[in-house]
């Protein structure tokens, strides 16, 4: 009997998924297609870390292997070493609450206690920067300024912290409380054993991986779901936007065509009163009219006006809107309406715009992310062109 896969973060998935596109309630299907995503692109972590690992001859994978992966992405990378720096502060914090301050005395405790507290400058190997960092002379002012990557950021935890204040701005005290227990769901946080059985690292990693590298797969996973819902928010927008462009045209041109069966029929008339003789004063006047009303434009559009020397004119026209059962349609019909009001008339309600994401919204998001790499590469002897098979991309 075949056995089913177990879906494990269902619901930490879907407080995400409130917090990153505001759903609520996101279908199971959505929160099942993204967890598999999410597993995917870890699994993918995991077998492209240990290649990298095998290249430089060690059997076992670190923290360097898999942040090398996403070396191209500068501000997930800014953000992962922030992430990790505080976190090792916090576990200085909490050591320190031990029997260490006990034992110390009081000079001891004060000097030590502010190296613990200060987040530690994460340095790669691959930096420029830290090739001769042993044979340069530290400078206490120089590590206290902050460089580029801690602005960088620093702006994008800002932007963040802006947006999130942006949609709890109008929320109830309840609803807050819920999307802040919603903020704080994580893939590893208090759940490394679940964390482990759900990659199954162990069928893929020669040792069992560390705390730093479970930390760094949890928040990867963390930063997949983030651009699925934001990428899947932008296709949704297009998607309406355009049906929405689509309906205007439609309402543009049923209008057109309103119009224009209107002012012949207008003309069919006028033409039939004057083989009868009923209208023949008015001859030039009525096609004149007729004309206007098949070309849809009007006097007051073109900017003329009626001079006052014309009497004629004006009497005939109010005979003929009179006299004409479908005249008074066809100016009641004006291209200037508000082309919302097409979709609203007296016997339909108004269009009701869904919040929730398909799959197909979750799908295309994530064939995009992958289609970011061109597929055109260089050829053999410089030759540019051919198809290149191209790896299954990290997000």
């Amino acid at each position: 009997m075949a056995s089913t896969y177990e879906y494990r973060y269902s619901q930490e998935i879907s407080q995400m998924m409130f917090v990153f596109a505001d759903l609520s309630d996101p279908h199971p299907d959505v929160v099942k297609l993204v967890e598999d995503i999410v597993r995917s692109q870890v699994l993918e972590l995991i077998i492209q870390s240990r290649a990298l690992s095998q290249r430089r001859g060690s059997r076992f994978v670190n923290a360097e292997d898999l942040i090398f992966l996403i070396r191209d992405d500068r501000a997930k990378v800014n953000r992962l070493k922030t992430y990790l720096s505080w976190k090792d502060v916090r576990k200085n914090a909490k050591d320190s609450e031990g029997g260490d301050a006990a034992a110390a005395g009081p000079e001891e405790e004060g000097a030590d206690a502010v190296p613990k507290t200060r987040a530690k400058k994460i340095r790669l190997p691959w930096e420029i920067s830290t090739v001769f960092t042993e044979h340069l002379v530290s400078n206490a002012a120089e590590e206290d300024e902050e460089d580029e990557e801690d602005v960088e950021a620093l702006e994008e935890s800002l932007q963040r912290l802006k947006d999130a204040d942006e949609a709890t701005r109008k929320m109830t005290r309840d609803e807050y409380v819920h999307y802040s227990e919603c903020r704080q769901a994580s893939f590893t946080f208090r759940k490394a054993k679940k964390f482990r059985e759900f990659i199954n690292a162990g069928a893929y990693l020669d040792g069992k991986p560390n705390d730093d590298m479970i930390d760094i797969l949890g928040f990867l996973a963390f930063e997949v779901v983030r651009e699925l819902c934001e990428g899947a928010l932008k296709i949704k927008q297009q998607i309406e936007e355009q049906t929405e462009e689509k309906k205007r045209g439609l309402g543009r041109e049923k209008r057109l065509r309103s119009g224009n069966a209107q002012a012949r029929a207008g003309l069919v008339e006028r033409s039939s009163r004057l083989v009868d003789g009923k209208d023949g004063a008015s001859e030039n006047i009525g096609d004149a009219e007729a004309r206007q009303g098949v070309m849809g434009t009007s006097a007051d559009r073109s900017g003329m006006t009626t001079s006052a020397s014309t009497p004629a004119l004006n009497l005939h026209e109010n005979i003929g809107r009179a006299s004409s059962p479908q005249a008074p349609q066809a100016m009641r019909a004006s291209p200037s309406r508000a082309d919302h009001d097409e979709s609203c008339t007296l016997f339909t309600m108004p269009p009701i715009k869904t919040s929730g994401l398909d799959l197909s919204h979750i799908q295309e998001a994530f064939a995009r992310l992958q289609r970011k790499r061109p597929a055109l590469g260089v050829g053999g002897g410089g030759i540019s062109g051919g198809l290149r098979r191209t790896k299954y991309r990290i997000i």
